[in-house]
């Protein structure tokens, strides 16, 4: 045995203590909720990490016009992702409730017709994207006047849609194995998941040359492939009781059970996308106002994610919580969360709203010098710094 190996045996010893599922329902709820919920908010900000660093390889591989294509089309690509992503979380709400009651066969029950609803909902998303795309570039005024960002927009953004269900897929993994309580293994494949498309898109745009389709095909690719090992892992894994075991998906349920897991996450996937759109609908008024806007809120979103993201994760895992502790018919416990929770985040809220009120121009700077962009910014941050607290509580 080399003296590599019991290092190596520790590690993976390590990392499955902590992608051991934490049981919702029992131990102290601020311990639980706060062990549960780092994992995601690290997550959520890590995604951020993962659209940043597209960017930056993009941009230092492809053309001025084609990277201008590229970015333009992320409000668009970001509505019908943002979708899906609503989806796959509010239907693991289910699965979380069933698993809290100690119902396996509800578990069952709700992955299995999940997986169906998922698969409709991926071809239906699908379908209007890319019908509705040549319009959709229309409305954030790309259009073919300009070939060369128009044609690097379409089929970026043609790639992307066609690769939904990817997307689908990979979010409907993570939030069943977040309905168990664990949400540790979906924090390391999302970190494998952005290594692996970092290498894809160094493989596809230097030596291949594929230009902005070769982008979104790492992406793509890149998401397929971890959603197979996922499933992988969890087909092997020791999660009881094991979804991916003794499925069977000719199984038929009655119409009100899959009215019952639309019925929740249809209004998350549909909140998801409609600020999506508003967002799209602030860009495109922005753009009027020139150079200095436009960067000021596209920095100042990616500044903001910050905030948001983290009391998005702290969100998720208190639905989750509450998911459990429902199904486990304990109330109390609930409302001692729901509390805790609302502090938490009203704290959290009342920090960021400081920060951006007394302190924007130092946060202002670390993206900014020229001082149009840098006055512009100040005010930016100052203006949304009092909402912050407001954001961080819904």
């Amino acid at each position: 045995m080399t003296a590599t190996e019991p290092q190596n045996g520790k590690r993976a010893s390590l990392l499955r203590r902590l992608s051991q599922p934490v049981d919702l329902t029992a131990g102290t709820p601020w311990r639980v909720i706060l062990r549960y919920a780092v994992p995601i908010m690290i997550s959520y900000l890590l995604q951020q990490i993962y659209v940043l660093t597209d960017a930056v390889i993009c941009g230092q591989v492809l053309s001025a016009e084609e990277v201008a294509g590229v970015n333009d089309t992320f409000p668009l690509t970001f509505i019908f992702l943002q979708f899906a992503f609503g989806c796959t979380a509010g239907f693991s709400v289910l699965t979380a409730g069933c698993v809290g009651a100690g119902d396996r066969r509800g578990v069952r029950r709700s992955f299995a017709a999940q997986i169906y609803l998922s698969l409709g909902i991926s071809v239906v998303l699908t379908v209007l994207s890319v019908v509705l795309l040549p319009w959709m570039l229309g409305l954030i005024h790309v259009t073919p006047i300009n070939k060369t960002v128009y044609d690097a927009a379409y089929i970026y953004c043609l790639v992307i849609f066609l690769g939904i269900f990817a997307q689908m897929g990979y979010n409907f993994i993570c939030g069943i194995l977040r309905s168990f309580g664990d949400s540790v293994t979906p924090l390391v494949f999302l970190v494998f998941s952005t290594l692996l498309n970092v290498g894809l898109d160094i493989l596809f745009l230097v030596p291949f040359r594929m230009g902005p389709a070769g982008a979104a095909i790492a992406t793509v690719s890149s998401q397929i492939l971890v959603f197979v090992v996922m499933v992988m892992r969890i087909r092997h894994s020791r999660l009881e009781p094991n979804v991916l075991q003794h499925l069977n998906l000719l199984s038929v349920f009655p119409k009100e059970y899959y009215k019952h897991i639309f019925r929740i996450g249809f209004p998350t996937a549909i909140q998801g996308s409609i600020y999506c759109f508003i967002s799209m609908i602030l860009t495109r008024m922005v753009s009027g106002y020139g150079a200095a806007a436009i960067a000021t809120q596209r920095v100042g979103g990616q500044i903001e994610s910050v905030s948001w993201n983290t009391a998005d994760g702290f969100a998720s895992a208190l639905n989750a919580f509450i998911a459990q502790n429902y199904g486990a018919r304990k109330k109390d416990r609930i409302r001692k969360g729901y509390s805790l929770s609302f502090r938490v985040l009203t704290i959290w809220g009342l920090f960021v709203t400081a920060a951006f009120v007394f302190l924007p121009e130092p946060i202002a700077r670390l993206f900014f010098h020229e001082k149009e962009a840098l006055d512009t910014a100040v005010n930016y941050l100052v203006i949304i710094g009092f909402s912050e607290v407001f954001m961080s509580i819904e």
